[in-house]
């Protein structure tokens, strides 16, 4: 299943719940601007996934045209995903 908008304001909303339940953190915002800004905050972070996901798929096709059938694909996969996210600064 892919995450979509829906996900991110339903997520963000029970973030800010949450929040508002817990007696130690009060909001300066009213609800629904906090809720738009966490969803905003988490579409670019899902984004900048997305756009890492697409630079693995391309570097492995270029990886599999050099050395064709010299790797594993599945296993290469989530170690090259570590690398460029480490390398960019992208938290997983």
């Amino acid at each position: 299943m892919s995450w979509t908008e829906h996900h991110t304001h339903w997520f963000a909303k029970k973030l800010v719940k949450d929040f508002e339940n817990n007696k130690g953190i009060q909001l300066v915002k009213d609800e629904e601007a906090v809720v738009q800004e966490i969803s905003l905050i988490l579409s670019r972070d899902l984004d900048k996934e997305k756009e890492l996901d697409q630079e693995v798929t391309r570097l492995l096709d270029e990886l599999e045209q050099a050395q064709p059938g010299g790797f594993d694909r599945g296993k290469m996969r989530p170690m090259l995903k570590r690398k460029l996210a480490e390398k960019k600064g992208i938290i997983l």
